[in-house]
Parts: C-alpha cells; structure tokens; sequence
C-alpha cells in the first residue's frame, strides 16, 4: 500500500470512491454525499492512497446542552483496502477536527450486527450509551431513495485538547 493522505472530499473524488466502494455503496449515494458536503451539511473526508480516494468519513458539528459535539458518521472503506489502519487514521482525524472546534466529544451511531465496526470503536475508547434504538437513514440508489431502519447503539468517546 502506499502513502495514506486524508484531505477534504471534493467532487473529483466521485469515480475514485465509486471504484473503492461499489458495489456495497452505490454511486447515487456517493453523489449524494459530496452533494451535501458541497453545500455544507456535512464535512468530509477522504482517504487517498496513490492519489485515489479510496476511503470516506463524514462528521458534524452539533450542539449538545450548549456544549459542541461532533457526529461521526458515514465511515466506510473500500473491501480491498479494510485492515490497514485507514478507517482509524480517519477517525482520528475527525477526533482532531473535534477539538479544533472546541467539542467535547465524537459520538457515532453503529448497526449492532455490525460487530467489526464496534470492536473497532471500543479499540479506539468509544464506549457505548444507552440502549440499543432503531435508527432510520436514508439510502440512495438508482432505484431511488430507500429508509433504512437499523437496530443501532450509541457510542461516545470524550476529546481533549493536546
């Protein structure tokens, strides 16, 4: 593998991720999401690796009790490139934009099948809050919008500055 590089996502990246991504993440929901970065409701990020992105994590910040928080959501790597540290250099990327702009903390939502996800998040000192909930999103597709319903859990893990 060469070089890992996180930037800012731009609209160029859209053929590189569809190639990482695709089949499990259609290009209507790539498009969708450099979309909503564009327009800024969300921040994103991706992971180059000879110059092509291959890897994506997206975050917001929110207000929480009148304290910032930051969402992290939207992380996926492409199959072929899974286990080799991406999705935690990612995420320890939006941490620092977290404390950059002041947050308290990351907070994350996680499908509880999604055992690998998990066991990586408590690696990284999230720790799960609350009850297990159905979370609903919506998917993109060339079939259209689709509501994804999830059993999920809540995660957190407090930031501090350096």
């Amino acid at each position: 593998m060469g070089k890992l590089e996180i930037r800012v996502a731009r609209s160029s990246d859209e053929a590189d991720l569809h190639s990482a991504l695709g089949p499990d993440i259609p290009i209507e929901q790539i498009r969708a999401r450099l979309d909503e970065a564009e327009s800024g409701h969300r921040m994103m990020l991706v992971a180059l690796v000879d110059q092509r992105a291959i890897a994506t994590a997206s975050w917001q910040l929110l207000m929480e009790d009148e304290s910032p928080l930051v969402r992290l959501f939207a992380l996926d790597v492409g199959e072929r490139f899974r286990r080799r540290g991406i999705a935690r250099s990612l995420v320890a990327e939006v941490e620092t934009e977290a404390v950059q702009h002041g947050a308290s903390g990351v907070f994350l939502e996680v499908a509880v099948d999604n055992l690998a996800a998990i066991s990586l998040y408590e690696k990284l000192g999230y720790v799960q809050d609350g009850e297990p909930f159905v979370n609903e999103w919506t998917r993109r597709s060339n079939a259209g919008p689709e509501t994804v319903r999830e059993l999920s859990v809540l995660m957190r893990k407090p930031v501090l500055p350096a």
